[in-house]
C-alpha cells in the first residue's frame, strides 16, 4: 500500500521532472536560435541548415510531448 506521503513524493517528482523537461526544451530552443545566427560563417551552410532543421524538429517532437503532459 502506497502512502500519502509516497504519493506526493511521487507527483513532487514528477513535477520536477516536467520543469527539467521543460527547461531542456528552452536550451535547445536558444542553442537552435545561436546556431542560425552562425550559418553564414559556414564552409557548408547546407549541411548547417541540415543540423538546425534536425534540431526544430527535437524541438517540435518536445512540444507536442509537453502538450500531451498537460493535457491528459
Amino acid at each position: 500500500m502506497v502512502t500519502e506521503k509516497e504519493k506526493q513524493q511521487m507527483f513532487d517528482y514528477m513535477a520536477e521532472l516536467g520543469k527539467t523537461y521543460d527547461d531542456l526544451i528552452n536550451s535547445l530552443r536558444l542553442c537552435m536560435e545561436l546556431l542560425v545566427s552562425f550559418k553564414p560563417l559556414m564552409p557548408d551552410p547546407v549541411a548547417w541548415q541540415e543540423m538546425v532543421d534536425m534540431l526544430e524538429q527535437k524541438i517540435v517532437v518536445g512540444e507536442r510531448v509537453k502538450k500531451k503532459r498537460w493535457f491528459h
